[in-house]
């Protein structure tokens, strides 16, 4: 099919500009894009680059696609994609790192009449950054060139008029040979996808370039503290002549300390979309309370298990001290998804470990105890292991930063060893040792902001997040209490905040 295509465009500038498209037959398509005015004008011809007129105020830029591409493209995208590159002199070059360098558009690359050379390097950042935008727009299993050409269709020079010519060459495959009148161009390196995955992993700043940095290392700084169901060790006190009955009044728990803990990981990328990590958690929680009663007033002794306890049983002393270490590991597998610029999400799964050890130690005295002190020794160790599903969903703002959110279940088979002995004065009260099989689940949730750097000439990336945890353990607390008080609740919830950095290389 041919096409004669005549476009008159007024003047401007006091110079009057002739394009013209010559009738021509060919298996491709190509688009001319005027730089001569302030809206960019589009011109669909079915020509090769050779015969695109050349004789612009500003270099030209051409784009050609093969029929087998899956959609037409945007052009005001592509005209609006981004380079960061580095002009000497009139020469455009690649950056070696971040600081170089300034961002801009196809558009304006084009207009800028002072821009004579492109070197190698600059075309490739072109190439990859148009695959990225075409990618973006669903058009996917595709390779770009990006060539530059010193020669008009009649073999003028037209470096000295600023006129050079860029072509973008959209292919299915590398092998579809380059035109013999282009004197240089790069083909793009970007992995082609047959989805609308991420361009990377869950880093901002990655995406400005294509390489893939396989190995992470995450280390984080936790400050949490814990919150426990079924610990009332005592409860408020009552006035003794007139009490018959001391469990009535409200429970008294410990308040855990605010504590240190760590995150340590490591993961591998196959893939610019995908990862593998390991991850373990460490975070030890620990209180201490004492409780006293006035005059003539008295608390319940809620731990006890000495089964010839009574309501009217009371202490005037209550005093607990409370460690516990919670240890977690996790081994996913994360896919990232891109949904345009600003949003992506990975959902995630693997397998949890979970190991809880509680140990406190509680003392009664006075009142029922006057003749002594009522100590009680408290164990638990819990270890359960099994699936976990997560999503971590991420809004980004700009190429350095993001707010990112994290939600993840697990449901695991485990096994408590409970242990709970009392002694009073020498003489054992009470003994128990228990085994517990069962299923238990967890969630996790976290949210915060992460920045994000390439550095050392792109070999080595940086994210430092600042984050809000909250963990929530089912069913944790399996100790007894005395025989007169009533359900406490039994879990675990865990919460504070973390600073994190991780290295990819």
């Amino acid at each position: 099919m041919r096409k004669i295509a005549t476009i008159l465009l007024p003047l401007q500038l006091c110079m009057p500009t002739l394009y013209v498209l010559g009738a021509v037959q060919s298996q491709e398509k190509s688009f001319g894009v005027s730089s001569s005015i302030d809206q960019p004008m589009l011109v669909e011809a079915e020509a090769p680059v050779s015969q695109v007129p050349m004789w612009y105020p500003a270099k030209p830029l051409v784009v050609k696609y093969k029929d087998s591409l899956s959609q037409l493209p945007d052009m005001d995208a592509l005209m609006n994609v981004n380079v960061r590159l580095v002009k000497i002199s009139d020469q455009l070059t690649a950056p070696t790192d971040e600081s170089e360098g300034e961002n801009i558009k196809l558009l304006d690359l084009c207009k800028d009449p002072h821009i004579l050379y492109f070197d190698l390097s600059a075309l490739k950042i072109i190439a990859d950054a148009i695959a990225e935008q075409l990618m973006d727009q669903g058009i996917n299993n595709v390779y770009v060139r990006v060539a530059a050409d010193e020669m008009d269709a009649e073999g003028r020079d037209i470096r000295s008029a600023g006129n050079r010519v860029l072509t973008i060459m959209i292919y299915p495959d590398r092998n579809t040979p380059v035109a013999s009148s282009v004197n240089q161009a790069m083909t793009s390196t970007v992995v082609p996808r047959s989805k609308k995955e991420a361009r990377s992993f869950n880093s901002p700043s990655q995406k400005k370039t294509n390489k893939r940095l396989p190995i992470s290392v995450d280390y984080a700084l936790l400050y949490w503290k814990a919150i426990e169901q079924g610990l009332g060790f005592t409860n408020a006190s009552s006035d003794v002549p007139t009490t018959s009955d001391f469990t009535e009044r409200s429970l008294v728990r410990p308040d855990f300390e605010w504590n240190y803990g760590l995150r340590l990981g490591a993961g591998y990328a196959p893939s610019s979309s995908s990862l593998i990590d390991v991850n373990w958690v460490h975070y030890h929680g620990r209180s201490h309370q004492h409780q006293h009663a006035d005059v003539l007033y008295g608390m319940f002794p809620a731990f006890s298990l000495n089964e010839d306890s009574l309501k009217g049983d009371y202490v005037t002393s209550a005093e607990i001290h409370w460690n516990l270490t919670l240890d977690i590991i996790d081994a996913l597998y994360h896919k990232n998804f891109d949904y345009g610029k600003w949003f992506s999400i990975a959902p995630n799964i693997g397998i949890r470990s979970v190991w809880i050890a509680q140990h406190g130690d509680v003392s009664y005295k006075g009142g029922t105890f006057n003749a002594g002190e009522d100590f009680i020794s408290l164990g638990s160790h819990f270890y359960g292991i099994g699936p976990r599903i997560g999503i971590d969903p991420r809004v980004h703002f700009g190429s350095h930063f993001s707010l990112y959110g994290k939600a993840a279940a697990a449901l695991f088979y485990g096994w408590f060893h409970v242990q709970q002995e009392e002694e009073f004065v020498g003489i054992d009260l009470a003994h128990e040792a228990r085994r517990i099989d069962g299923c238990r689940w967890n969630i996790d949730l976290t949210g915060g902001i992460e920045w994000a750097r390439l550095v050392n000439s792109k070999r080595w990336h940086l994210d430092i997040d600042l984050g809000i945890d909250y963990l929530f353990f089912n069913h944790q607390n399996e100790f007894e209490h005395n025989r007169h008080m009533s359900g406490q609740g039994k879990n675990l919830h865990v919460w504070g905040g973390h600073v994190a950095a991780t290295v990819k290389f």
